[in-house]
């Protein structure tokens, strides 16, 4: 865990030691949202979207927007 959050957060491996993981991984999480959803809104071709459990999550969004389900 800790190469992922030196790679994700740009700093050493004592720091991140020092980082309340969980608080790490809501971030990790709330980028690859932020990242699928620029995909999306962009018009990546879904050949070339990044896959996984942020892009299904945008993807169930943007279903219930277009549903008239969500604003």
């Amino acid at each position: 865990m800790t190469s992922v959050v030196c790679q994700e957060f740009s700093c050493t491996p004592e720091e991140a030691d020092q980082q309340d993981m969980a608080r790490c991984l809501r971030i990790m999480d709330l980028r690859a949202f932020a990242h699928s959803w620029q995909q999306i809104e962009s018009g990546v071709e879904q050949k070339d979207l990044t896959p996984g459990p942020m892009l299904r999550k945008v993807i169930e969004i943007q279903v219930k927007r277009a549903k008239g389900e969500l604003e």
